[in-house]
């Protein structure tokens, strides 16, 4: 409702950035010092936090004139170039407001959370009680290190730190691991969260080659060191340490027995023909 398009200018003005509340699926909760933190990291910057397609396509525009309002981050996107993709968000805007929303990429200040959470943490029970009444599950309270960009997506927030989409649903999330850890051949529709869901399981594959790890079901028993190998790579690794041990044991009983082991001479000697 309070979004405004200014198409000559290519701005669009008071857009949603971050809002107060819980992060959902990160189980933080994102209270009025973070939003403030977030704010200033916009203002800050005299040219702009860029903005991106998605998380990982190409910058199209930065956000400037960050405020807090009402317990929400506002401020303007402006677009660089008349492009096509920036028409289509201008047109999606105006079409459909609900459809558009920023997500942010930030680094945690790890050390001012866990500070936070000891002036917080109850000495007797020793568990963790927010200041925030609305914050019912007590969810640690995140701060912001550094903010990296204010992301495009063409669905809202999924949750009130616009970290995800929200019809990002579970569901949604089940289809693209489960075909990227290989339980099934079939890629979820479309393009869930902004990720090419065969990127993501190329980069899967390679992250588990790398480390030598595998996915398995829970309590199964895989030697790590070999699971990732392919089936040729393990069988000729298998028929080398037989050789090996069958040479040990040759040279174990020639030794109990007191015998001299045979040299092994490559040559053939051919009888001729007179």
């Amino acid at each position: 409702q309070r979004l405004r398009i200014d198409r000559a200018r290519l701005t669009l003005h008071d857009v949603a950035v971050i809002t107060r509340g819980p992060a959902e699926s990160h189980d933080l909760w994102c209270d009025q010092t973070f939003l403030r933190q977030v704010a200033d990291a916009i203002n800050d910057e005299p040219g702009g936090v860029e903005s991106r397609q998605t998380h990982f396509g190409p910058e199209i525009g930065v956000v400037k004139l960050a405020r807090v309002d009402e317990g929400i981050v506002r401020a303007d996107l402006h677009f660089h170039e008349p492009t096509p993709d920036a028409e289509y968000f201008l047109r999606l805007a105006g079409d459909d407001s609900e459809a558009l929303g920023l997500s942010i990429r930030f680094d945690r200040d790890l050390a001012a959370e866990e500070e936070f959470t000891a002036a917080h943490t109850d000495p007797e029970a020793g568990d963790f009680r927010s200041p925030d009444v609305t914050n019912v599950e007590n969810f640690p309270h995140v701060r912001l290190a550094c903010l990296h960009a204010c992301d495009i997506v063409e669905e809202p927030a999924a949750n009130p730190c616009g970290l995800f989409s929200r019809r990002d649903s579970e569901p949604a999330w089940d289809d693209l691991f489960a075909f990227v850890v290989g339980a099934t051949n079939k890629p979820p529709a479309g393009n869930p969260f902004g990720i090419d869901p065969r990127r993501f399981k190329e980069f899967a594959v390679n992250f588990l080659r790398r480390h030598r790890l595998t996915v398995g079901p829970k309590g199964t028993k895989r030697d790590v060191r070999t699971a990732a190998a392919p089936t040729d790579r393990r069988a000729a690794m298998l028929t080398r340490l037989r050789t090996v041990n069958a040479d040990l044991q040759r040279r174990l009983t020639a030794r109990e027995l007191g015998a001299r082991l045979p040299v092994l001479n490559p040559c053939r000697i051919c009888r001729g023909r007179a």
